[in-house]
């Protein structure tokens, strides 16, 4: 399709009408590509482990702050 002349220069105006952020990015890859993103095992795990943990205290203080309301009543 695109060495044709002329449906090369169809695919061509097509793209420039679409919005900036629709256009291909030539010679860009995605985020998502599996050759760049790397990160490891431990990476993951130390990422999980580590919103459990703030969940976990979000979760007490709200709790705390609970039992706080209910004794001052």
């Amino acid at each position: 399709m695109l060495t044709n002349p002329q449906t090369r220069k169809e695919y061509d105006d097509t793209i420039a009408m679409l919005p900036a952020f629709a256009r291909p990015r030539h010679g860009r890859r995605s985020v998502f590509d599996k050759e760049d993103v790397k990160f490891g095992v431990g990476s993951v795990l130390t990422g999980f482990f580590t919103l459990i943990v703030i969940a976990l205290s979000i979760n007490q203080r709200a709790n705390q702050a609970s039992d706080k309301g209910s004794m001052m009543r």
